[in-house]
């Protein structure tokens, strides 16, 4: 570990706050009425590789012919479709980026926050999102496991919800810091190959778009969580000639910069393409992508990640 640049980054560590498992169970209440009600009418859900049998319901006009039980409807004269969830023994793998780089965040640096504010930082919500995905897989049966590109090297998998808690310590734990990102995970995806649905969690800065296709496999789930700093999303203007001091946050070096427009623009052609790359490659190959700044609340990543 870097301690000696991990102590200048603003948001290195994790804490969560009281009121987070609240809001995790309200979100978890919420996302089950929306699944149930996908369910209803026939539209799909978050499945993975495979499907319990839950039960059967009415058929409704329009649905697609193919769900019917056509044995049911013989019997019966009357058509229904099977309802299904995934099975107990399906897996799910969570991994985070847990870099330096990850330990930065905060609002636009012109409206930089109070000096007794706390700077929420990239791994926070990463790992509020982290979390949130864990308690909801632990709900539909999947057994979930963690794997940090830094940090504690034991492995944690949860199977029931008080295994939550254990996760939310696992995190507290952990301190962005090293060079350590995505990079491990992408360089070694055997380390998940039984996953049925895997969430890869974090700033994305030292992979490319196409390395993530290494994850891809026959009836795999795959999420892509980018979480940026929101100077990182949108360059600072309006700074003027004052400029701004760049920190290697994997390195030891620091150095003051000028932003003058056409540096502005130019970063913002740069960051707007790489974030373009990835939504394309994602969308081409059915991998579900979304790019959040570090100050929005978990409910709304995960929110869109399972609606």
């Amino acid at each position: 570990m870097n301690t000696r640049a991990s102590a200048r980054l603003p948001a290195p560590r994790v804490r969560f706050g009281q009121d987070f498992l609240p809001r995790l169970g309200q979100l978890r209440r919420v996302l089950q009425g929306v699944r149930e009600r996908r369910e209803g009418d026939g539209r799909a859900q978050l499945s993975g590789v495979g499907a319990e049998f839950r039960g059967f319901r009415p058929y409704r006009p329009g649905e697609d012919l193919r769900m019917l039980d056509w044995c049911v409807l013989a019997r019966t004269g009357r058509p229904f479709v099977r309802v299904s969830r995934r099975e107990a023994s399906e897996d799910w793998a969570v991994l985070v980026d847990t870099s330096a780089s990850m330990g930065v965040g905060g609002p636009l640096l012109e409206a930089r926050p109070a000096a007794d504010r706390e700077v929420r930082g990239k791994l926070q919500l990463a790992a509020e999102v982290a979390t949130g995905v864990c308690a909801l897989g632990v709900g539909e049966g999947a057994a979930v496991e963690l794997v940090l590109s830094s940090g504690p090297t034991e492995r944690l998998c949860v199977r029931r919800a008080h295994g939550v808690k254990d996760w939310m310590r696992r995190f507290e734990a952990t301190e962005a810091a090293g060079d350590v990102g995505l990079a491990r995970a992408v360089a070694e995806p055997a380390r998940v190959r039984k996953a049925g649905a895997v969430f890869l969690i974090g700033d994305f800065l030292d992979i490319e778009a196409l390395d993530v296709l290494g994850f891809q496999r026959r009836g795999r789930q795959l999420f892509c969580v980018q979480v940026l700093a929101p100077f990182e999303i949108l360059s600072p203007q309006g700074l003027g000639d004052g400029g701004i001091e760049w920190i290697d946050a994997e390195g030891s070096q620091h150095r003051k910069v000028g932003l003058d427009s056409k540096t502005g623009e130019a970063y913002d052609r740069l960051i707007s393409a790489r974030l373009e790359t990835m939504r394309a490659v994602c969308a081409r190959h059915g991998i579900a992508y979304g790019v959040w700044s570090s100050e929005v609340a978990f409910e709304d990543v995960i929110g869109e990640l399972f609606r």
